[in-house]
């Protein structure tokens, strides 16, 4: 992100009270992929949704389930923010009967008077049910930093006979190095500790992660650590830091890093992976120094559309990348930790591959990499989950242009669910949805190439995974029309098979070469 305001954001609060008291309603037997925005009330989307000429309704949307009560769920996106402490607040979309039926909440105050939030944001519960957010915030110098709060109910808004919301920030920028530099924070949470990885854009871009131990209270310098090796370094891409965490406190991170530009828009990435062990890895993790810069363990090296080059490479001709390809999820045990990542295959097509590392000899051993996206479809925006019976599920978008060229414009988007049963060797493939772009981009604040912007979510509890993306609009009826937005979407499935333990496969790998690079701070939106 840069730091440029987000169209629409302030001053954009006037009205929202009537918002927050809207939900929708559908058959959970019969619909399971539901546009969020096209079915709110019809009085509410003419007053609230119609005249804006853009917001970010559908943008880089999130979700978090209640593991106390899975029919609580919440989605966040970015359709309205908040720039002061006292409420309204910024939005978030909540459900209380497990996807059901939806409101608009605004729990989330401003950390401090006059910042802006959100920039970048995610949530998370925790094991006593409360809920968790880590986001961006633009402070009065026009910098970033980055705040976490809680709230013990996010149904709590002090709106519509609701009751006063307890939402409370952790005192102070979380981001220990960097200040005013800081990007895309991510989340996860295990028992008492709490993750948050983020990008510190001073004179380069460097990985980091601050952990909290007492469930957010306090996250303390020691604890904010480097990922990375080397410092700020230079890059062509963002490099996208992802974390996940197992059941045991421990925490694994990916990242990528640009090492060279061979053409307009295409970049060479290198991926890495590193871990935490909350028992033993103390003052460091676990692979930032012990290979060279920029530290951790090769995952894969490869070429990437990603930025820079205009229509012709945006991701469908929208969305430019500026989050990179990245996504990583770990077993509950710690056994098996699932990278995904993209790269362009031997026909030039970004697809996504996926690689498993396990726990050998001190360090992770990692599988041969599977490439598994759908042949001849560009393949971008993935998420990664594993749910209690060890199946994996991945989430992304897929978009195949005119005559089937995956760069010409004006194609088909599909939103995918790959599932599988045997640790991530074959995937069963299904399309929850497709779409194609507005005819005019709805996103003017960057030529209409933020459309979707950096990442998604999927994620389970048990058997069940719940998960959400941003697509177009799919009703028209009744006073409402949302086909020319892009809205949040929500699905959930239950995958309640059960799975062999994956087999051990050979490791494969590769040190990248390092050349002259400059810097990629991911825009907002």
């Amino acid at each position: 992100m840069n730091t440029s305001s987000r169209s629409g954001r302030k001053g954009a609060l006037a009205g929202i009270l009537g918002l927050l008291a809207v939900g929708f309603g559908y058959s959970a037997a019969k619909a399971q992929v539901v546009d969020v925005i096209g079915n709110i009330l019809p009085s509410d989307f003419t007053s609230l949704i119609a005249p804006n000429s853009y917001k970010d309704w559908g943008n880089e949307p999130f979700i978090a389930v209640n593991p106390l009560n899975v029919n609580q769920i919440v989605i966040s996106s970015f359709g309205y923010g908040a720039t002061k402490t006292t409420q309204p607040g910024a939005a978030i979309s909540y459900s209380q009967d497990g996807g059901v039926t939806w409101g608009l909440r605004a729990p989330v105050t401003s950390p401090v008077a006059g910042f802006q939030t959100p920039e970048d944001w995610n949530f998370a519960y925790d094991g006593l049910g409360r809920l968790h957010g880590v986001s961006l915030v633009g402070n009065l110098s026009g910098g970033t930093d980055i705040y976490h709060g809680m709230t013990t109910d996010p149904n709590n808004d002090n709106f519509h006979g609701r009751p006063v919301g307890d939402w409370a920030w952790t005192p102070g920028a979380i981001n220990h190095v960097g200040a005013g530099n800081g990007d895309q924070p991510f989340m996860s949470i295990t028992g008492s500790h709490i993750y948050v990885g983020y990008d510190n854009f001073t004179a380069g871009v460097e990985q980091r992660v601050t952990r909290s131990d007492d469930f957010g209270a306090t996250f303390t310098v020691g604890n904010d650590l480097a990922i990375s090796r080397g410092g700020p370094l230079g890059s062509f891409t963002n490099p996208g830091t992802r974390i996940a965490t197992d059941g045991n406190g421990n925490a694994y991170s990916i990242f990528g890093v640009g090492t060279a530009q061979p053409d307009t828009g295409l970049q060479t990435v290198t991926y890495r992976l590193n871990s935490y062990n909350i028992g033993t890895s103390g003052a460091s993790w676990d692979h930032t120094n012990d290979t060279a810069n920029p530290g951790g363990i090769v995952i894969d090296s490869g070429n990437s559309h990603q930025i820079d080059a205009g229509a012709t490479t945006w991701f469908g001709g929208i969305n430019e990348l500026r989050g990179n390809v990245t996504t990583i999820a770990s077993d509950k045990a710690g056994n098996h930790i699932y990278t995904v990542y993209g790269k362009v295959d031997g026909s030039g097509v970004d697809r996504l591959y996926i690689r498993e590392f396990h726990p050998g000899g001190g360090t992770l051993v990692g599988s041969a990499p599977v490439l598994f996206s759908i042949v001849g479809q560009r393949a971008a925006l993935p998420s990664v989950t594993v749910t209690d019976n060890g199946t994996i599920a991945v989430e992304y978008d897929s978009y195949i242009g005119p005559r089937g060229d995956p760069l010409a414009l004006g194609g088909t988007f599909q939103m995918h669910l790959a599932t599988s049963t045997d640790g991530g060797l074959t995937f069963s493939d299904s399309v929850l949805y497709s779409w194609t772009a507005p005819a005019a981009p709805n996103d003017n604040n960057y030529g209409g190439n933020r459309e979707l912007g950096d990442y998604q979510f999927v994620t389970s509890v048990g058997d069940n995974i719940y998960g959400t993306f941003a697509a177009r609009g799919n009703v028209n009826s009744g006073g409402v029309n949302s086909t020319a937005l892009i809205d949040p979407f929500f699905f959930t499935r239950n995958l309640s098979t059960s799975v062999p333990e994956p087999g051990t496969l050979a490791m494969i790998g590769g040190m990248g070469v390092f050349g002259g690079m400059f810097i990629v701070r991911r825009r907002r939106k």
